[in-house]
């Protein structure tokens, strides 16, 4: 079979925030929104600015604001309401309806918990680092190419079939397409140049059950293009 990988879990450790969520800019942003102006002060100012602007309201009404300035108008305000309530005994990251909302409500939870601590479910991803062996020439020139949710789905899924990853997702990891795998996977990278590690990140909901040492060898590949008529 083509494409086909040695993959290992390597290290599997909980982080508050996946790779680029809430840098200092985005952070910067919300300020001015939350305060009505641009305001000037340090990075360590900025987080303190932050938390007790949002300690201004309650975390019903601290939520609702966090997903609107997330999301937009994606969300109406009863949906923005309902979510935020939910924050304080379910993981609506985990379990909403709406896969493609996860990552905005984590990111929005993430706020609130640090602002409201234990009145809101504690927000928690996972970051994978495995190690990745090309065993034949068509794996060697797929990892030539930047890692993509997709393709970092299928290098970890397999590695655990009983995973939730791998009940819920088989038809898509083992198929041309993969079209929720960003909603999954919100980070992945080559982690370094010869592309034999990778590291892959995205909500417990989906990566806890994967463990250090975990292994198998296996076939992986980007999303493929529909064949022609």
């Amino acid at each position: 079979m083509k494409s086909r990988f040695k993959v290992t879990v390597e290290r599997s450790e909980q982080v508050a925030l996946c790779e680029g969520m809430w840098p200092v800019a985005r952070r910067r942003e919300l300020l001015a929104v939350l305060m009505g102006e641009a305001v000037e002060c340090s990075e360590s100012e900025l987080d303190e600015m932050l938390q007790m602007a949002l300690q201004d309201q309650d975390p019903v009404e601290c939520g609702a604001q966090m997903l609107e300035f997330v999301f937009g108008d994606v969300m109406t305000p009863g949906q923005r309401d309902e979510i935020s309530r939910d924050m304080a005994e379910e993981k609506p990251w985990e379990h909403g309806s709406h896969i493609e909302w996860h990552r905005g409500i984590f990111e929005a939870a993430y706020m609130v918990r640090r602002a409201h601590g234990g009145k809101v479910q504690k927000p928690t991803a996972v970051r994978l680092t495995l190690s990745v062996t090309a065993l034949d020439d068509d794996a060697r020139e797929a990892a030539e190419a930047p890692l993509t949710p997709a393709f970092a789905a299928r290098l970890v899924a397999p590695v655990r079939p009983s995973s939730i990853l791998m009940r819920l997702f088989d038809e898509a990891i083992e198929g041309r397409a993969f079209p929720d795998a960003p909603h999954v996977v919100w980070h992945c990278a080559w982690a370094s140049p010869d592309a034999s590690r990778a590291t892959v990140q995205g909500s417990e909901h989906w990566f806890s059950q994967f463990e250090e040492g975990d292994t198998a060898e296996l076939a992986a590949w980007p999303d493929r293009e529909p064949e022609g008529d």
